[in-house]
């Protein structure tokens, strides 16, 4: 099982051994799970529910808005995970 502890939606070195890209893109690409605080129809506003909505065995990406996500996200699916990060704006 990997653990991850995120408090925010930038990006934290030991995240890139789990797959995770900080995004040049802006949209989220074709079938990506989206998560968002304020999220709307078909999005998600936490980690954790993005997670549980994905097929544990397939193939899946993740996309997250800049954001303040305190959570604690175990990922244990056996398929392969690309979570892509939007940086803030600074």
């Amino acid at each position: 099982m990997r653990f991850l502890s995120i408090l925010t939606a930038s990006i934290v070195s030991s995240w890139f051994s789990l797959g995770v890209l900080a995004a040049t893109r802006t949209e989220p690409p074709a079938g990506a799970v989206v998560v968002r605080q304020d999220a709307g129809s078909g999005e998600f506003s936490t980690i954790n529910e993005a997670l549980s909505s994905l097929d544990d065995s397939s193939n899946a990406s993740i996309f997250i808005y800049p954001g303040t996500y305190e959570e604690q996200v175990y990922i244990t699916r056996s398929g392969s995970l690309t979570v892509r990060i939007i940086p803030p704006e600074s």
